[in-house]
């Protein structure tokens, strides 16, 4: 079957975007201690500092300065130099400080500089565990747009589509394996969303999302699990902060509107087709709530209305009650999230 061709296509490989191959890296300590400190206690330091693992350890016997780290490249090797300063009983280096029992502290610091380097070990970790670096690096394989029609289109097919179209490596749970060999299709149109958003959307309905980890010295792999495997997760579009007008003008364009025992999807179809942005929905909280819109008649008849403030209009005839929030995709531009108003998303 199609389907499963599609599948096995996606688990066959890995792919990247724009990853760096990893240099050789040597570590080398320089360690000096402030005045306060005898030789003493240097030397209980480096009997210590000789077991963490650097390629290379030196103690310095004039007063101590500041701790500093510098990376020197020759040809395929970097050498990473830290200096450190023995002060109050710690070893204080960039970043870190040590007590004298911390070997596995110290060894782990080591082995983080040589797989990483100093920029990597040293920077803020931020969402995912990732650097400012690492996410936007993520962010940007993500934000090309879906280039054709998804509507009812097999799930597993553009789900391999938008993962190669990233560069990304990829890694796939049991249950995305599975999930992947359903016959489960889009049911909304993703044309133009960018492979991020889009990539989450369709993982949401069945039961998954995606999560970009790195394993340290290695490159970001975007993971696909089980959506109660974790708390954290690439979300399904982004806030936006400035005011809603500035984003997407005809949203409030104003018309006469005049729909009369509609049903809620055929309504918001037509204006999704006025405004022509994207209108994405939250196909999980809906359910939860038991909406059907297909089976929730809806009437408004207005003069002169913006479109967005029909569109709450209309989601507000819905039981439970529907919201509409504007969100952005990974290139900035505008689409609507359907949800419910009181579900959690």
């Amino acid at each position: 079957m199609k389907m499963f061709s599609c599948a096995a296509a996606l688990f066959a490989g890995l792919f990247f975007c724009g990853s760096l191959t990893a240099q050789n890296r040597l570590v080398e300590l320089e360690v000096s201690a402030n005045q306060s400190a005898g030789l003493s206690i240097q030397q209980q330091w480096m009997e210590v500092l000789s077991d963490i693992g650097a390629d290379r350890i030196r103690s310095r016997t004039n007063p101590a300065g500041k701790p500093d780290i510098q990376e020197m490249s020759s040809g395929k090797i970097v050498v990473v130099k830290v200096k450190g300063v023995i002060r109050g009983g710690q070893l204080v280096v960039p970043g870190r400080q040590f007590s004298i029992n911390d070997k596995n502290g110290m060894r782990e610091f080591v082995k983080q500089l040589r797989d990483d380097g100093s920029k990597v070990t040293l920077a803020e970790k931020k969402a995912f565990g990732l650097t400012s670096e690492q996410l936007v690096a993520v962010y940007k394989c993500l934000r090309q747009p879906i280039q054709t029609s998804t509507l009812n289109q097999p799930s597993a097919k553009l789900v391999e589509q938008v993962l190669r179209q990233s560069g990304l490596e990829f890694v796939l749970d049991k249950a995305a394996r599975k999930a992947m060999r359903a016959d489960s299709v889009i049911t909304e149109e993703l044309q133009g969303v960018t492979g991020g958003t889009a990539l989450a959307a369709i993982l949401r309905p069945l039961g998954l999302v995606m999560v970009p980890q790195r394993e340290q010295g290695g490159t970001t792999q975007l993971h696909i699990v089980d959506s109660t495997a974790t708390e954290e997760h690439w979300p399904i579009g982004w806030p936006t902060e400035s005011p809603l007008k500035t984003y997407e003008p005809k949203l409030f364009d104003r018309e006469n509107i005049a729909i009369q025992n509609y049903q809620l999807d055929q309504a918001l179809g037509a204006i999704q087709r006025r405004v022509a942005i994207p209108f994405l929905y939250d196909q999980n909280s809906l359910a939860r709530a038991g909406i059907e819109m297909s089976e929730t008649d809806v009437t408004l008849v207005r003069e002169n209305l913006a479109y967005m403030v029909a569109i709450q209009k209309l989601l507000s005839q819905s039981r439970p009650r529907m919201r509409a929030e504007m969100r952005l995709d990974e290139a900035g531009k505008p689409f609507l999230w359907f949800s419910t108003a009181f579900v959690q998303r």
